[in-house]
C-alpha cells in the first residue's frame, strides 16, 4: 500500500505541476513573472513530493499529513533550496 500511495502522490503532484505550468506559459511574456512562476511551481512540487517520499519510509499517512501541515515553512524552504539547485 505504501508504494501505491507513493506512486499516486508523485503522479498527482506531477499532473498538477504540468497543468499549472501550462497555464503559466503566458506569464513568460512579462519577464520577471515567468521565471518566478516556474520557481514557485517547482518549489511546490519539491515540497510536496519529496517530503512525502522522505517521510513515507518512517511514518504513517496521518503522521505525514501532520508533519506536512506543521512544517510547511521548513518544507517550502527546503523545496526552494532544491529548486534553486535545479536551475543551476
Amino acid at each position: 500500500a505504501g508504494a501505491v500511495r507513493s506512486v499516486y502522490i508523485t503522479i498527482r503532484g506531477a499532473s498538477i505541476f504540468f497543468a499549472l505550468w501550462f497555464l503559466s506559459l503566458p506569464l513568460w511574456v512579462i519577464p520577471p513573472l515567468g521565471p518566478l512562476a516556474n520557481f514557485a511551481l517547482i518549489t511546490w512540487l519539491h515540497a510536496t513530493v519529496l517530503s512525502y517520499e522522505a517521510l513515507s519510509e518512517v511514518a504513517g499517512h496521518q503522521e505525514i499529513q501532520r508533519v506536512q501541515r506543521r512544517g510547511k515553512l521548513i518544507l517550502y524552504a527546503t523545496g526552494a533550496l532544491v529548486s534553486l539547485l535545479w536551475f543551476i
